[in-house]
């Protein structure tokens, strides 16, 4: 089986279900062409780069970057965070802007690191959590792995 082009499916597919779909063992198949040009992971990565200065990579990026359509989960209770699915909530998405503002996506990605604030308390195992759970693994969780360090290291 080439498997070369498949797109990645969203995070919201286990692995069993992914290799059950690909290899014909499920009676319903995984249509992986609907996952083409998304990405859950894509808007935490570029604020990942914002905060690092990255803006040469992510210029030469941002065209190719604005085709990807990018999907977020907002949870709408902060105890379903830790649940493997939940359906209490918003599955939203947009494409990014063709033009941004480095100063406003800079600013945005420090933002993050701010928002969710009711996590703090679970910073020391996150890391872990998210090798877990990577489905979880939004702006604002990345933004809190980092916060510890971004209090030692200067980024701005």
């Amino acid at each position: 089986m080439n498997t070369q082009n498949i797109p990645l499916s969203d995070p919201y597919y286990g692995v069993h279900e992914i290799l059950e779909s690909l290899f014909g063992f499920q009676e319903e198949n995984i249509d992986f062409t609907i996952f083409s040009g998304s990405s859950y992971i894509l808007k935490p990565i570029i604020s990942m780069m914002a905060r690092r200065k990255m803006r040469f990579e992510l210029e030469k990026l941002w065209r190719p970057i604005t085709h990807i359509h990018i999907y977020r989960f907002l949870i709408d209770q902060i105890e379903d965070f830790f649940s493997w699915r939940t359906k209490l909530g918003d599955n939203t998405g947009q494409f990014p802007l063709h033009k941004q503002s480095w100063t406003q996506l800079k600013n945005a990605s420090f933002g993050e690191m701010e928002s969710r604030s009711e996590l703090v308390n679970f910073k020391n195992f996150f890391n872990l959590f998210l090798m877990v759970y990577p489905h979880r693994a939004d702006c604002q969780a990345i933004a809190l792995l980092e916060s510890e360090k971004m209090r030692t290291q200067h980024f701005n």
